[in-house]
């Protein structure tokens, strides 16, 4: 039997207390109790929680059921009495703790999407009704709530971490000043798995920052076009502030990004950009024993797309007057692209 505070010795909830197991449990498990069920406080009081098969019949009623496991756990008359050595209260190590993998519960909470237990969690954490400091808790990896909340792509649950009586300009602050240890913004990772819905709200109601820069300097879009998310792309293009020529840390650009990962349908779209040309223009350099050998978006459409490269000379590289029969028939090829030493070191430093 384990003390609250304590994690469990399931190899499966390793370092996991009670509101880690309560966050996590979203599916319905008919097979067996949930795996901790009794908990000595202290030496004087006991708090006693038992979830059997029979009384869980949906997904829904379970999640309401943790729910009331937390809300019982925090809210528990003796919790003023649980203090730990240094003063630390114990309801307070529950929420703050990391599992082996750095999640606190609520962590664990927002990656399931578990909205009943987010809640409980919340009103735990906050000291007054104006502390948002549960936004900004992280993991090992320096994520926050907020990048669960956009890597699952779940706007109700959004809506619970930044409720709509929260400054919109306060809020937008937060989600721009939070970065994982690469640098990345909840936009970022929202574009980088293609949820389109999260990222019209973060830019939308937040007014997030899209061209905002992780640490290898790609920005939200190259994250889009990098996972072939078109929906993600095409709304992006169409923000009036949106940077589709920025390049990043190695010199690669949105286009050769999306050529470099195959994401041919994003390819044609860009190429389909007003500024097509100015995607085209840019030139960087490999690495290890590439690194003294420039590659180019033409170059790199040659190499993996070689149909597409193909339609790029035939329709935007090559120019006709006339036809056969006609008195006038002439065919003007651009070489730009293809006698290109002489531009390259212009292109690489972004001329």
């Amino acid at each position: 039997m384990e003390q609250l505070g304590k994690c469990t010795k399931d190899p499966r909830h390793r370092r996991k207390n009670i509101l880690h197991v309560c966050a996590e449990q979203t599916q319905p498990d008919d097979d067996k109790d949930i795996e901790i069920c009794t908990y000595p406080l202290n030496n004087k009081s006991q708090l006693s929680v038992t979830m059997k098969p029979s009384n869980v019949n949906t997904e829904d009623t379970k999640t309401n059921n943790h729910a009331k496991i937390c809300n019982l756990v925090l809210q528990h008359k003796d919790r003023d009495k649980w203090l730990l050595p240094g003063g630390k209260s114990l309801t307070e190590q529950l929420l703050y703790a990391p599992d082996d993998e750095g999640n606190t519960p609520l962590h664990l909470a927002c990656e399931q999407g578990n909205l009943p237990v987010c809640k409980e969690l919340i009103t735990g954490m906050k000291k007054n009704e104006s502390d948002l400091g549960y936004l900004e808790v992280v993991d090992f990896k320096d994520r926050t709530p907020l990048h669960e909340c956009a890597l699952l792509g779940n706007v109700a649950l959004l809506q619970v971490l930044l409720p709509s009586g929260l400054n919109k300009s306060t809020a937008k602050q937060i989600l721009d000043r939070v970065r994982d240890s690469d640098g990345k913004t909840p936009l970022h990772l929202a574009c980088a798995e293609g949820k389109l819905e999260m990222v019209q709200q973060l830019i939308e109601t937040f007014g997030v920052s899209i061209n905002t820069r992780a640490e290898k300097s790609d920005t939200p879009f190259f994250s889009a076009c990098e996972g072939g998310h078109l929906d993600v792309v095409n709304y992006l293009l169409k923000q009036p502030s949106i940077d589709t020529t920025a390049r990043n840390s190695k010199g690669l650009n949105a286009l050769d990004t999306a050529i470099i990962n195959h994401q041919e349908p994003v390819v044609r779209r860009l190429l389909e950009c007003e500024n097509w040309r100015r995607l085209m223009e840019n030139a960087h350099y490999g690495e290890g024993d590439e690194f003294d050998v420039p590659s180019t978006p033409m170059r790199e459409l040659i190499i993996f797309m070689p149909d597409i490269a193909y339609d790029v000379i035939e329709n935007k590289l090559t120019k006709v007057i006339g036809g056969e029969n006609q008195a006038v028939h002439q065919a003007t090829y651009d070489y730009s692209f293809f006698d290109d030493q002489y531009s390259i070191r212009d292109w690489t430093y972004g001329k």
